[in-house]
């Protein structure tokens, strides 16, 4: 006989399939054979409505769970918050986020991560380093994925200062030590004309072992050639090509558009 841990393993596999009528299904079936579902059996259903992009009705599961004195965990609030942020619905994320602390619920990280990812993802990253900020506050440990979510933002809406900042402050703990991270302060730089330091990243990402890709030698060309320094874009254009890129429209037409103007 089937036990709440392999119905919530079918109801896993079913939501993941996108068949979450098959998936209630299940958990309609395992409380006629006499199977109370548990928090486990709960949360691998409210996931899957959340996924879905059904967290509406993921929260009404989550309600029943409380009226059903079940023991409503982390986890499903976890997967609620992050829906409704991945569904743009940040007033109903917060709610909840509030709702889960006056259960006497501790969030983590990856409730942060999420509330932040959907602050960034709606433009709004003042909210989203404040949402940060709040984290911090808590003693809970930020990580490279937040940080650099928050410093695409700051690079998308325009505030590249504020991108190499934080990367200054962070920097020394090693924790925006991967590619994607780097590549959002080179493109920072670049939007600011420090095409020196620009340069300088690169070398960075070269010790580091973080392979180079054309987007980071086109920048440096056009920036150069904007600085009506043509022959540094030049130098670049050819290691560029010593390096095993081959140069594509972009790139040519920069540096042509660059020489013509010089």
């Amino acid at each position: 006989m089937f036990n709440c841990y392999t119905y919530a393993i079918v109801i896993k596999a079913r939501c993941r399939k996108g068949d979450l009528e098959q998936a209630f299904c299940v958990f309609d079936e395992m409380k006629e054979v006499g199977v109370d579902p548990d928090s486990y059996c709960y949360g691998a259903l409210i996931e899957g409505l959340c996924n879905n992009n059904m967290s509406d009705f993921g929260y009404d599961v989550l309600q029943d769970c409380r009226t059903r004195s079940v023991l409503v965990d982390v986890y499903a609030y976890t997967a609620v918050i992050r829906g409704f942020c991945n569904e743009m619905k940040l007033d109903k994320a917060e709610s909840v986020f509030l709702e889960m602390e006056k259960q006497g619920l501790v969030p983590d990280v990856y409730i942060y991560c999420a509330l932040v990812h959907g602050y960034c993802k709606s433009r709004n990253v003042d909210k989203a380093i404040a949402i940060h900020d709040s984290m911090i506050s808590r003693g809970i440990e930020t990580n490279c994925v937040i940080v650099s979510c928050i410093l695409h933002c700051l690079d998308e809406i325009g505030r590249a200062s504020e991108v190499v900042a934080i990367f200054e402050e962070n920097k020394q703990s090693g924790l925006l030590r991967d590619v994607v991270a780097y590549n959002i302060v080179f493109d920072s730089l670049c939007k600011l004309g420090k095409f020196d330091e620009a340069v300088g990243m690169l070398e960075e990402l070269k010790s580091l072992h973080i392979d180079l890709d054309i987007k980071h030698y086109t920048n440096l060309i056009s920036g150069y050639c904007l600085q009506d320094k043509p022959d540094v874009a030049c130098s670049y254009f050819k290691e560029m090509q010593e390096q095993g890129f081959k140069p594509d429209v972009v790139a040519y037409n920069v540096l042509a558009t660059g020489l013509f103007r010089n």
